[in-house]
């Protein structure tokens, strides 16, 4: 079996303890709730089918991020981090998902 990616495990370790939690624990902490996915061996996972499980009971290679624009059809790409990243790496892509929807919301009023 892979093992998770150290960020990745440390990230979900830090807030929520397991894959929906670390979601939940973005989405309500944020203006815009991302969309966030993890890529496990079956396939990618995103938000509410993320599964309750801990990065030690179920490894995670990748993570990805994204947005919408609300009011509009819209979205921001995601951006996908694995292999080597860091901490500050997603936090990073995850300011910027949340700043690019308001960027874009300001240009269409």
């Amino acid at each position: 079996m892979e093992q998770t990616n150290p960020v990745i495990k440390k990230l979900v370790n830090e807030l929520g303890g397991n894959y929906f939690r670390f979601y939940r624990t973005i989405y309500k902490s944020t203006d815009c709730g991302p969309s966030i996915g993890f890529k496990f061996a079956m396939g990618w996972l995103y938000c509410e089918d993320l599964p309750s499980e801990s990065p030690d009971d179920l490894s995670a290679c990748a993570i990805s991020v994204s947005s919408i624009v609300e009011g509009s059809d819209a979205e921001v790409p995601p951006t996908i981090l694995d292999g080597d990243f860091t901490e500050q790496d997603f936090w990073k892509t995850l300011e910027e998902s949340m700043l690019k929807p308001l960027i874009c919301g300001k240009r269409r009023t």
